[in-house]
């Protein structure tokens, strides 16, 4: 039997299902930025919320909830998309491993102290 990827008929590699069996699926360096993106963005305050969503996960500012980072596991990366605030484009990045986050830790730290 032939993939549908050999035919490029499938066109997001996000995978499917709720975001505990996702993690499981993930390639290990993968699994291991997650799980720093994880413990960095709840280090910024006691007041980040996590939001556990279907297919990503979502941190927040507290009860306004307004959101400074999504993540979106796919089967060899994350989709990272930094949100600075409602008048800013949103930053998107592909990560790979823990170096890769290093390098935007920054970015994730100033929109968590621009939101309001």
């Amino acid at each position: 039997m032939i993939g549908l990827d050999k035919f490029n008929l499938v066109k997001d590699r996000t995978l499917s299902g709720n975001v505990e069996d996702i993690v499981q699926n993930l390639t290990d360096p993968v699994r291991q930025v997650y799980f720093a993106i994880s413990s960095f963005a709840m280090s910024l305050g006691t007041n980040v919320i996590k939001d556990n969503r279907p297919h990503r996960v979502v941190y927040a500012k507290s009860i306004v909830f307004r959101s400074f980072l999504d993540v979106k596991p796919h089967v060899d990366h994350l989709e990272v998309k930094v949100i600075k605030g409602r008048n800013f484009e949103p930053e998107t990045f592909k990560i790979r491993n823990v170096q890769e986050l290093n390098e935007i830790k920054i970015k994730i730290k100033d929109a968590y102290a621009m939101i309001i």
